[in-house]
This record gives C-alpha cells, structure tokens and sequence, in this order.
C-alpha cells in the first residue's frame, strides 16, 4: 500500500465525519480510520443542539425535536422557548452512516481492515464471529502466527494497536505502534 494522505483522521464520530467531509469537499486528500466495523453505533445520547447539527442534518433523521428548554433548581424555574429547535434527538447509527455517506461522497476514504495472527483452522472463528455481527471489513490479513513487524513496515497502517507487548514491540520499529492494556494476555 504506497497511498498517501494529507491528514488522517482517527474516529467516525460526528465531529471526525463532519471534518472529513469538509476537507475532503475542499480537496484534502484525508482517510478517516473507525475502530468499529459499523460508523454511527455509539453508547451516549443522541442529542443534538440547533447551533451544531440540527439544521443541517435532513428531517427524516431528527426523531424529536424540542423547541423548549425547561430549567428547574432548587429556588427557581424558568422556560427558554425559541423558534428552532434547542435540541434534538436522532438514532446515532442512522446520523452516522448519513455522515459516512455525505464524507465519502466527498471523497474522504473510510476503511477498516482486519490484522490478525490467527490461521486455519482459527481464522475460522474470526470471519464467522464477523459474519453474525453483520460486520464488513475492506481488507483481512491472517498471518498464521508469523511476527506482525515485517508485515506492518510493507502494509504501512498509520497507527497498529495490539494487546500483547511482542507485536507491539515488533512492529514499533517500523510503524506507531500502542499497547493496548485489555484482553486475556492482560489479566482482569
């Protein structure tokens, strides 16, 4: 892989995919890298605000818009109203493949890959774990174990995580390489 970015731009959020699409739009040649297979699925709210996305996004993806703002404490009460909505709430998952979409139309590159050390007959297990999740990837390498370095210094990712302190000392010679402080190698 000898492609080239102008800027890379690490996470599919809302504010990652509005960036992309704007850069891209004005002929930045940018690559938005998502950790998760699906751009949108979130764990937080799917509040949004007049002055961020809501006037921007199209109707269909608002599900409920609220023109008013009621604030209590413990002395007072008081009401904001206004004409456009203050807040919003949308499905995360739908704002975000809508964001992808408007960012790739842009010409921004989304892609996930797949680096494993896994083969037969234990790649099995990843494609069908991926398979049931309904999970797409642009590209997969199984390396049968082999060290990941050599592989990393050709395939040229602009970053490579691992949970095992081997690959990542392995492949940090020849790419930006973090540790990943989880899974079973890591304890509890």
């Amino acid at each position: 892989m000898n492609e080239r970015v102008d800027v890379l731009i690490v996470g599919g959020g809302p504010g990652g995919l509005a960036c992309a699409a704007d850069l891209a739009a004005g002929g930045v040649r940018v690559l938005l890298a998502e950790r998760k297979a699906k751009i949108g699925a979130k764990v937080c709210a799917g509040g949004i605000t007049w002055n961020g996305l809501i006037r921007l996004v199209p109707e269909a993806l608002i599900e409920a818009a609220f023109p008013e703002q009621h604030i209590v404490t413990g002395r007072q009460r008081a009401v904001v109203a206004e004409a456009n909505p203050i807040v919003a709430t949308v499905n995360r998952e739908r704002l975000g493949q809508w964001m992808a979409q408007r960012a790739a139309a842009a010409g921004a590159d989304l892609r996930t890959a797949l680096v494993t050390a896994r083969s037969a007959p234990a790649h099995e297990r990843a494609i069908r774990t991926l398979m049931n999740w309904n999970i797409e990837v642009d590209e997969a390498m199984f390396l049968g174990g082999l060290p990941k370095g050599e592989f990393l210094r050709e395939f040229e990712p602009d970053f490579f995580f691992d949970d095992q302190t081997g690959h990542v000392d392995n492949a940090a010679p020849h790419v930006p390489s973090g540790h990943v402080a989880a899974g079973v190698t890591n304890g509890p």
